[in-house]
């Protein structure tokens, strides 16, 4: 995975884009060589493509409620979000595994096109890294909860970073561990890395 933000200088976006997101995939077999591309838009809802290696095209997909192949993370939770998708709620504080957190209620803009009605944010209260996330559905139904092994966080440019975490789907009672096993912070990224045919090459 490539993010890179597309803000200038005074914060605020470049012709309109916030950031973009590009996931390329080289294994299993069945997958490789399959990506997409996120383009997180200011003013207008965001613009997604996928490329196909079966098909060899890139298409317009909407990525809502789109799981991840067969993990129970959705597109959604892999992309980071940006500040302005969510309008934002302070809840009362709390602990999660021993640890202090702050707990910030997100509820996506209509722009954001999110499949999740809200979203609970339990912010660890000294490295302001989240330690747990939960969703819940368009119906008001908690359906995942996201969380992390404190124990793998680490810091990078004074960034925590979690190396480690667990998605559980509470009403399929399964779940997906991530690893994250190479993060490499604020590398030199040029806008060729996020065209649409860089997606196609192998």
């Amino acid at each position: 995975m490539h993010w890179k933000d597309f803000r200038d200088q005074s914060g605020a976006p470049t012709d309109g884009i916030l950031s973009k997101a590009v996931v390329r995939y080289t294994h299993p077999t069945d997958i490789r060589y399959a990506g997409y591309l996120v383009q997180s838009n200011a003013e207008r809802i965001n613009d997604q493509f996928i490329y196909y290696p079966s098909k060899r095209r890139v298409v317009r997909v909407n990525l809502r409620n789109e799981a991840v192949h067969g993990t129970d993370f959705s597109f959604e939770d892999v992309v980071p979000r940006e500040l302005e998708g969510a309008r934002y709620e302070r809840r009362g504080d709390a602990v999660f595994g021993g640890i202090p957190v702050y707990v910030v209620e997100l509820v996506p803009r209509e722009k954001a096109g999110s499949e999740y009605s809200k979203v609970w944010v339990y912010v660890d209260q000294q490295r302001f890294v989240p330690l747990r996330t939960r969703y819940w559905d368009a119906a008001g139904v908690e359906i995942k909860e996201l969380a992390a092994d404190p124990a793998s966080l680490r810091e990078f440019d004074g960034v925590w970073i979690p190396m480690q975490v667990t998605m559980r789907h509470l009403l399929l009672e399964t779940w997906t561990k991530l690893v994250v096993t190479r993060f490499v912070a604020n590398p030199e990224l040029g806008e060729s890395v996020f065209d649409l045919s860089r997606l196609e090459s192998h």
